[in-house]
């Protein structure tokens, strides 16, 4: 199965959980940035795997210019994470209605990646980060790892 992790990241923690993520699908996977992304790294991808930082309740500018500009994925798998702060860390009711009002860059891009024809092979992920930079929480590094491993197959 020939698998791309596509990813961007901002502070590098979502670069981290996308090398855990490429890491844990095994050789033939394929990591690649949004910045260096072209539409031939995905031609004859099986599965692609999304991921971005939330900014603003939204995947990055770079991300989002990505998905625009995909081709169509029908006959893909698809599977999307996002890094993003632990809302019980914050313990804050603004932050609580936003977050129900504006989700999280997985669910934005889950909905792109489905326009564009790909199936998701599970629901969207979010793995936490400690801070607004980082660094990831403890634990959520092998968290990623053992959700690429349950979800590629």
């Amino acid at each position: 199965m020939k698998i791309v992790v596509l990813y961007d990241s901002v502070f590098g923690n979502t670069k981290l959980v996308a090398e855990e993520i490429a890491k844990a699908a095994g050789k033939g996977a394929k990591l690649v940035s949004a910045a260096d992304f072209k539409a031939e790294d995905i031609a004859d991808a099986d599965l692609i795997v999304v991921g971005s930082p939330t900014r603003a309740f939204n995947p990055t500018p770079g991300m989002a210019g990505v998905l625009k500009t995909l081709p169509s994925l029908a006959g893909k798998k698809a599977l999307v994470f996002d890094t993003r702060s632990d809302k019980a860390d914050l313990n804050s009711k603004a932050f609580n209605f936003f977050e129900k009002t504006f989700g999280y860059a997985a669910e934005k891009m889950a909905k792109a990646l489905k326009k564009k024809g790909a199936v998701l092979a599970d629901l969207p992920a979010g793995f936490f980060v400690a801070d607004a930079e980082g660094p990831m929480k403890e634990g959520e590094l092998k968290r990623a790892a053992e959700w690429a491993k349950a979800n590629i197959k």
